[in-house]
């Protein structure tokens, strides 16, 4: 796409063409209609990443997007989505917030962002939140990127139970911890440890992890997080994979139920 704030031209094989309205979001919204359309196997979306972060909104002024038009945007784009056939169902996230206060790079803090987007947004208008949530660097003890990790998740969680989303799915659709050729022990441990602090916490009777998703599987702008050019790191989250019911699945690991057989540690 190019252009500006409120108006619109789609790029297509060279060509560009005016589609619907002009504007951005109809510009969006006939985006959707042909990828969903040319995608069915997929039913799964995420809307938007961590508008909290300047980096993320390049085309609105000052970078900055306002909760409340996010939520019209993804109320629009969930429509959009469901009315295309063999989509009637599909799950549409709200896509998460970058997690920290709203200090640089972020411009507002994230789970008050969250906040103010769910509170533009009605329960039955919202299939899933996903959210975010890191370790940091691994240190000679484990448990500090635990204890960065787990206040994260269960912060946000706690926004999202507040809001009257208790029993909306969530999926942690980005985590992960730095790692290098010496700390990469560490960074397996945190795999493990963090894997099984969400479904302790999942199965405690708080409010359940749906998935995990590790961040990233091989990129050379996030060298440190490639979990495909460490090991121990891979074979860790491979080990986990395998308790679940998609064992060929390596970067996303789905919790079995509480009474499921699939985990025997």
């Amino acid at each position: 796409m190019t252009g500006q704030v409120g108006w619109c031209l789609q790029r297509k094989g060279g060509v560009s063409r005016q589609v619907r309205d002009s504007t951005h979001l109809g510009c969006f919204l006939q985006y959707i209609q042909e990828f969903v359309s040319a995608t069915p196997n997929v039913h799964h979306w995420i809307m938007g990443n961590e508008r909290n972060m300047g980096l993320e909104a390049k085309g609105f002024p000052g970078g900055r997007i306002a909760a409340s038009r996010y939520a019209s945007v993804y109320r629009a784009a969930r429509a959009e989505i469901r009315r295309i056939g063999g989509h009637q169902n599909d799950i549409v996230m709200i896509g998460s917030i970058a997690p920290g206060d709203g200090n640089a790079p972020r411009w507002y803090d994230g789970d008050a962002y969250l906040d103010l987007v769910l509170s533009n947004l009605k329960k039955n208008e919202v299939d899933g939140i996903s959210i975010h949530a890191y370790g940091g660097w691994p240190q000679a003890d484990p448990q500090v990127s635990m204890n960065i990790f787990r206040p994260t998740y269960t912060k946000t969680l706690a926004v999202i139970d507040r809001k009257g989303f208790r029993n909306t799915p969530v999926w942690i659709t980005e985590f992960s911890s730095h790692s290098d050729a010496p700390r990469e022990g560490g960074s397996a441990r945190f795999i493990t440890d963090a894997v099984k602090d969400v479904r302790q916490w999942s199965w405690g009777g708080n409010h359940p992890i749906s998935g995990m998703v590790w961040f990233v599987w091989d990129h050379p702008g996030f060298v440190s997080e490639s979990i495909n050019r460490f090991p121990k790191v891979k074979s860790a989250f491979t080990t986990l994979a395998n308790h679940t019911y998609s064992p060929t699945v390596h970067m996303l690991y789905f919790f079995p139920p509480k009474h499921s057989s699939s985990w025997t540690n």
